[in-house]
């Protein structure tokens, strides 16, 4: 598991753009990811399942709901190329969803 972990960090580091956190696990199967303020998990979510990347959404992990701003990576049931290409579709979909919101008129912005 730790080659699996690894290669989705490095992969991680490689393609995501400013903004996003991640935690670094030293145990475990899986690590916390999060999008920018004002981004939607919801909307990563669905663009990355339409490039063909299943993500779980944090809300339903905590108690008090979360605010729609990450998700739970797990990493040990892919080989590390389908981590990497796995990765590397969900930053395209985290890019196109934080394109757009900066296209948005400020009144609308951070609405999603």
């Amino acid at each position: 598991y730790q080659e699996r972990r690894d290669a989705m960090l490095e992969a991680l580091e490689e393609a995501m753009p400013q903004g996003v956190h991640w935690t670094v696990p030293q145990s475990g199967f899986y690590l916390w990811f999060t999008v920018p303020r004002g981004i939607s998990a919801q909307d990563i979510a669905a663009r990355a399942a339409a490039n063909g990347v299943l993500v779980a959404r944090a809300s339903p992990f905590f108690a008090q709901g979360d605010p729609d701003t990450g998700f739970r990576l797990t990493f040990t049931s892919n080989q590390p190329d389908r981590l990497r290409l796995g990765i590397k579709r969900l930053a395209e979909a985290v890019i196109a969803a934080q394109r757009d919101q900066e296209q948005l008129p400020p009144a609308l912005a951070g609405r999603r």
